[in-house]
């Protein structure tokens, strides 16, 4: 079984009141989800919007890189 954070024994250290685990876990946890809702927003949500606001006509297409030919 995965244990994150690791630990030992039978009975989980939040169960046995191990505050020391308890706020690894907390901080762990924390960190996951702050970094997966910035992966979300940065590579789903904006380049969605910028392109939803492309196709309605309220921003230009994104111009081509200088000295790429078309």
């Amino acid at each position: 079984m995965l244990r994150i954070p690791p630990w030992q024994g039978e009975t989980p250290p939040n169960q046995l009141g191990q505050t020391g685990w308890m706020y690894t876990y907390l901080v762990l946890i924390w960190a996951v989800a702050l970094v997966a809702a910035w992966l979300a927003t940065r590579f789903i949500e904006q380049p969605a919007a910028r392109r939803l606001r492309v196709l309605a006509g309220l921003e230009p297409a994104a111009p081509k890189a200088a000295g790429v030919p078309a």
